[in-house]
């Protein structure tokens, strides 16, 4: 590595039977020609596995459908050891979960910003239990709306340069 102060974190590998605690990196400082032992990660169990599959409206799977899936803890929030995910690739996916974490989850799935067709209809709570596997199938639809928009300063100018995503929220259940 290159000296300097570096941020260091352990991510465990997707569908493993563990998960990174999801913490803000650990500061390290390195000299040139240096070596620094004793940075040490705890990786937690993940008891829970929830396999999910995204159909149409019609009830087919839609294989084509890619994104991101994510478990978050119906009780409340963002933030570490909240929400864990993985990805969606062929329309199912599978999120790996300590049951420590929460007692009721909320499943949706996120696909890209751009070129995906479906948005998903409702997500699915469960209640969370030890050393269980759990089951979803989540309903998307055919996008018939879409929205678009800019990014302003204060003062009502563009900012041609910044890079950000929108997100949309069902407010009305």
């Amino acid at each position: 590595v290159k000296s300097g102060t570096l941020g260091i974190n352990a991510f465990a590998q997707p569908n493993s039977n563990c998960v990174s605690p999801n913490g803000p990196p650990t500061s390290v400082t390195i000299a040139d020609n240096q070596t620094v032992s004793g940075i040490n990660f705890n990786l937690i169990v993940a008891d829970v596995t929830i396999n999910g599959i995204i159909k149409n409206t019609n009830g087919s799977t839609i294989n084509d459908f890619f994104g991101y899936a994510n478990a978050m803890d119906a009780a409340g929030g963002f933030g570490p050891g909240k929400q864990f995910g993985g990805p969606v690739q062929n329309g199912s996916f599978q999120i790996k979960l300590p049951s420590s974490a929460m007692s009721k989850a909320t499943v949706n799935v996120f696909p890209p910003p751009q070129g995906m067709q479906y948005s998903i209809k409702d997500p699915v709570t469960l209640d969370i239990a030890a050393n269980q596997t759990y089951s979803v199938t989540l309903t998307a639809a055919l996008n018939d709306a879409s929205l678009s928009g800019s990014v302003k300063d204060s003062q009502g100018n563009l900012l041609g340069t910044v890079f950000g995503e929108a997100f949309l929220s069902n407010e009305t259940n």
